[in-house]
């Protein structure tokens, strides 16, 4: 990798084991967190062969052993389209402790795998009790929502995959390596094909090639398999030059660029900050949940998001519409779906509302 898009795509770990002396068990336990970097760049033979080595000194390493060795063979079996590796590598690093922040990053690879291998009721089951027994602020959400709704997309639930895209496309900037920035883009590209916005599509798709090629890393076949379908309709839907130009834009992106691109489509920069139109498409959805006679659970099963998150929004709703209540949402909700007004409620200022009852 040769490219500041490139360091950026490989954890800390990643960018700076390769220069660690191996002189010591501690030493070379660490060399396997540059599997990202190695799988990434193709090279499989550089990934696994620190792992054979730490399962040669592991009775010395005890506690040090963790899950290095595990979570390189995932990365190495998933970059190269190995699903069984995969699964069975990441189920093992699984059993390991590890950092709370990566656990997203992990699991969302591992379901992404099983799903791609045809167990996807397994991959569905893991994905939502992970994201609702998850805390965003501690958690990286962006690749488990990205995968399931790549899930509900192949159950024809395209509502609910687009919701759930938007939810990992806004969270990516949070996964502190970037690299579920690509795979949020992808799936976004793959939705919005789907939707008939193709111009979007080939633009997203086009940002995720620039940033492979820009960095010299290659897309797992994961990636390829959601992009090629997409290139090939969004070709035969603007033809050839209309293609071509979406294309070159696209290319411009950064991935930084490229959400903020997707963010501006869906208007939030002429968003008011008070009244119903300045609800995001989550707190849209959330409200709506309310006006249904939802609890505060079954809001979260239904959007795969925590209960913590629905009092997040809740609390949000309530201070953007100046009300306090679960029952004047759900009024509010009702009025606007009849006359499409928005505006504030009459005898409340937006944002000084009483105390909320959000559950």
């Amino acid at each position: 990798m040769t490219s500041a898009r490139a360091a950026a795509a490989a954890p800390p770990e990643a960018r700076t084991s390769r220069t660690v002396s191996a002189s010591s068990p501690p030493d070379r336990a660490i060399r396997p967190t540059a599997a990202p970097a190695d799988a990434s760049s193709g090279d499989y033979d550089a990934t696994v062969a620190p792992c054979r080595e730490l399962d040669s000194i592991s009775g010395q390493l005890g506690a040090a052993q963790l899950y290095f060795a595990p979570c390189a063979r995932g990365f190495a079996g998933y970059a190269r389209g190995d699903w069984p590796e995969a699964i069975r590598a990441f189920r093992e690093q699984l059993t390991f402790f590890a950092p709370v922040r990566m656990g997203g990053i992990w699991l969302g690879h591992l379901a992404w795998a099983e799903f791609i291998a045809g167990q996807q009721e397994t991959a569905r089951r893991r994905l939502d009790e992970f994201i609702a027994s998850s805390d965003p602020g501690r958690v990286s959400l962006a690749l488990p929502w990205a995968v399931r709704a790549l899930i509900a997309r192949a159950d024809g639930e395209r509502e609910l995959a687009a919701q759930l895209v938007r939810q990992a496309v806004d969270a990516s900037p949070a996964d502190p390596f970037g690299q579920s920035t690509v795979v949020c883009l992808a799936v976004m590209a793959a939705v919005q094909a789907d939707e008939g916005q193709h111009d979007l599509a080939v633009r997203l798709a086009a940002a995720v090639a620039a940033f492979a090629d820009d960095a010299g890393i290659r897309q797992p076949p994961s990636v390829r398999g959601l992009i090629d379908p997409v290139r090939r309709a969004c070709r035969e839907a603007l033809g050839a030059d209309g293609f071509g130009s979406a294309w070159t834009r696209g290319q411009g992106l950064t991935l930084a660029d490229a959400v903020a691109y997707v963010s501006r489509g869906r208007g939030p920069r002429a968003r008011p900050a008070l009244g119903w139109d300045s609800l995001t498409p989550t707190e849209l959805a959330v409200a709506q949940a309310v006006a249904e006679g939802l609890s505060n659970p079954q809001i979260a099963a239904r959007m795969f998001i925590s209960r913590r998150t629905v009092t997040t929004h809740l609390t949000s709703i309530f201070r953007k519409l100046g009300i306090s209540s679960r029952a004047e949402l759900a009024a509010r909700a009702a009025r606007t779906a009849t006359s499409g007004s928005s505006g504030t409620r009459t005898g409340a200022a937006p944002g000084r509302a009483g105390p909320a009852r959000l559950v």
